[in-house]
């Protein structure tokens, strides 16, 4: 019976494995951030556009950071789907050691860096997409706003529950050491052709095993 078992089990995973089935996500270049602001509470109608840094801190703090991508040039691979997306920052200064960075939808895509204040900012859908404890690079998962934003503009706004010391989603434009890109990931998907075989091919195997068992 062991070795029956052993058997099945072979045949199974190599016809799945020839089904390319359960295949690895593939990384796509990564899309990188065509402008980024923050709007501070303490100067309303101070403009910081695609500045050194991107200030995130919360309605209390008084700084909500603004990051934008075009994608209207990007189109997902011929036979495969979208599996991550990811918001990449990397923080400067000291790590806090405690609270999260929050990545939210903002509420428009027309908005412009040179331009964006306190006063006339998008806003932001208050439940966030995700958030991440502080760490050097946080990856923020907008896989989910990303599928739905594909062949345009998608912002997001950044915001924490830190100090409003703490500055995060570091060096933007002016260093090429560290800039805000999304990491984007994708799956194959088995061709419909393929999906008939396969299930006819474990279905016919389900029968041997059960002629097998009697």
């Amino acid at each position: 019976m062991k070795t029956k078992t052993t058997a099945w089990a072979v045949m199974v995973a190599v016809l799945v494995a020839c089904m390319g089935v359960d295949a690895a996500p593939i990384r796509q270049p990564n899309v990188a951030a065509n402008q980024n602001a923050w709007a501070d509470y303490w100067n309303k109608t101070t403009t910081h556009g695609n500045s050194d840094i991107i200030v995130s801190g919360n309605s209390t703090a008084g700084y909500i950071g603004y990051v934008q991508y075009d994608l209207r040039g990007w189109t997902c691979p011929v036979g495969q789907d979208v599996y991550a997306v990811f918001a990449r920052f990397t923080v400067t200064g000291t790590v806090p050691s405690s609270g999260h960075v929050y990545a939210h939808q903002a509420n428009s895509n027309t908005w412009e860096a040179s331009t964006l204040n306190w006063n006339n900012q998008p806003g932001y859908v208050s439940v966030p997409l995700t958030s991440v404890a502080p760490a050097f690079q946080i990856y923020l998962d907008v896989t989910n706003l990303f599928n739905n934003r594909i062949g345009d503009y998608m912002s997001i706004a950044l915001s924490s529950d830190t100090p409003s010391t703490n500055y995060y989603a570091g060096i933007l434009h002016a260093s090429k050491d560290y800039p805000p890109v999304l990491e984007i990931f994708t799956i194959p998907v088995p061709e419909p052709s393929s999906i008939v075989p396969l299930v006819a091919g474990i279905m016919s195997l389900s029968a041997l095993w059960a002629r097998h068992r009697r």
